[in-house]
C-alpha cells in the first residue's frame, strides 16, 4: 500500500469525489489549492488506489529544497471501509521521507484516525510548526433542529438584533461576481487594521470562492445598507457542514442594536440546515478573550474538541531548530509569517 500523487488534471474531479465522503473542508482542492497563493507554499494532492479508493490526503508543503515540511489538516480521508489506518499511516510516513520533509505534522479530523496515531511510537503528540495550526483544536457548532425551532434557540440579545435590524433596509444577499467580492475583501482590510489582524492574500480568496463556487461549495453573504457594506462572511462547505471562514463587521450610523451580522449568521443557518440538509454549522471558534466571543455565543453552540496535533520527526537536527526558534518568539513570529506571506504571494 503505498500513495501516489494525483495528475493535475484529475484534481479537480476530487472536489466531488469528497462530496461523498466525511472529508472535512480542509482537504478538498477547492480550499486547499488556495494555499499557492501563500509564499513557499503549496498543496500536494495523493491516493492510494487498490483496485478501489482506500485513501486521499493533501499535504501543505511548506519550504524548498532541503527545508521543507509537511502539513496535515485535518486528514487524511479513510475512503474505503475496513482499511488498514496502520498501513495508511506507514504510507504517508513513507511518502514524507521521499519527499524530503523534515518533519510531518498532523491533526485528524476523526478520532478513529487519533486512535491509531496515538499507538504509532514514530509520532509525537505535539505541534513542530505552531506558526502556522491551519485548523483550530475546536469548533463552535450549530446542529439542525426544525425551522420554527431555530430562531428561539438564540439567546435573547441576538433574537432582538434580528428583530431590529429587520426595521432597517438592509440588503441581504449572496455575491455572484469577482468584483462584488474585491469589495468584500476590501471591507476584511478595513477590519483587519482595527483590530491589527491581516487576512490571507485577495488571490488566495478568489481561487477559494471562485473553484468552490462552481461546485457549490463556497459562498459569500453579505449586508447593505443604501448600497454601503457593512457586513459579510465567507462561507465554505463539505458534505456535512457549512464553515465561517473569514467574517467582518463594521459599525454603522444605525443603532448597534439594529446590527446586521445576527441576520447575516441566521440567513446561514436556514440555508446550511434547511436548503441544503447539512446537519451542522460551524460558526468557528473564537475563546472567551475575543471580542466576538460573546457574538458567537449569542447562537449558543456547543464547544466541540477536535483531535490533537500529532509530528513524524524526521530530521531531528532542524525539526528541534526549527521548533525552538518558534517557541522563544511565536507571537512576533506569527505577525512576520503573515506578513511575508501576503507581500510576497
Amino acid at each position: 500500500m503505498h500513495y501516489e500523487i494525483i495528475p493535475g488534471k484529475e484534481i479537480s474531479g476530487w472536489n466531488k469525489k469528497l462530496k461523498k465522503s466525511s472529508a472535512s473542508f480542509f482537504q478538498y482542492p477547492y480550499y486547499a489549492n488556495g494555499y499557492k497563493f501563500l509564499a513557499l507554499c503549496k498543496p500536494v494532492y495523493l491516493q492510494i488506489k487498490e483496485n478501489d479508493l482506500v485513501a486521499f490526503c493533501t499535504i501543505m508543503e511548506i519550504g524548498v529544497s532541503f527545508f521543507k515540511i509537511g502539513l496535515i489538516i485535518r486528514g487524511p480521508v479513510i475512503l474505503k471501509t475496513g482499511a488498514s489506518v496502520p498501513d495508511i499511516l506507514d504510507s504517508i510516513k513513507d511518502f514524507a521521507r521521499k519527499r524530503g520533509y523534515i518533519f510531518l505534522r498532523i491533526n485528524p479530523n476523526e478520532t478513529t484516525v487519533e486512535t491509531f496515531l496515538k499507538d504509532d511510537t514514530d509520532f509525537i503528540q505535539a505541534d513542530y510548526f505552531p506558526l502556522y495550526k491551519g485548523s483550530q483544536g475546536r469548533d463552535f457548532i450549530i446542529s439542525t433542529i426544525p425551522e420554527d425551532k431555530l430562531l428561539p434557540s438564540f439567546n435573547q440579545s441576538c433574537r432582538q438584533k434580528i428583530k431590529y435590524a429587520a426595521r432597517l433596509p438592509f440588503q441581504f444577499t449572496k455575491i455572484q461576481t469577482d468584483k462584488e467580492l474585491k469589495e468584500v475583501y476590501q471591507l476584511f482590510e478595513e477590519v483587519g487594521r482595527m483590530k491589527n489582524f491581516k487576512y490571507r492574500p485577495y488571490k488566495s480568496y478568489f481561487s477559494v470562492f471562485n473553484e468552490g463556487h462552481a461546485h457549490n461549495l463556497c459562498d459569500v453573504y453579505t449586508a447593505k445598507l443604501n448600497n454601503k457594506l457593512y457586513c459579510a462572511a465567507l462561507i465554505v462547505k463539505d458534505r456535512d457542514s457549512y464553515h465561517n471562514l473569514s467574517s467582518a463587521l463594521i459599525v454603522g450610523d444605525f443603532d448597534s442594536h439594529a446590527s446586521p451580522a445576527s441576520q447575516v449568521q441566521y440567513d446561514i443557518m436556514k440555508d446550511c440546515f434547511y436548503v441544503e440538509q447539512k446537519p451542522s454549522y460551524n460558526i468557528s471558534y473564537s475563546g472567551p478573550e475575543s471580542s466576538v466571543y460573546q457574538f458567537k455565543a449569542s447562537f449558543r453552540p456547543v464547544d466541540e474538541l477536535k483531535p490533537l496535533t500529532y509530528t513524524y520527526i524526521i530530521n531531528k537536527r532542524l525539526s528541534g531548530w526549527l521548533y525552538k526558534i518558534q517557541q522563544r518568539k511565536l507571537s512576533s513570529l506569527k505577525n512576520k509569517f503573515r506578513t511575508f506571506t501576503k507581500k510576497f504571494s
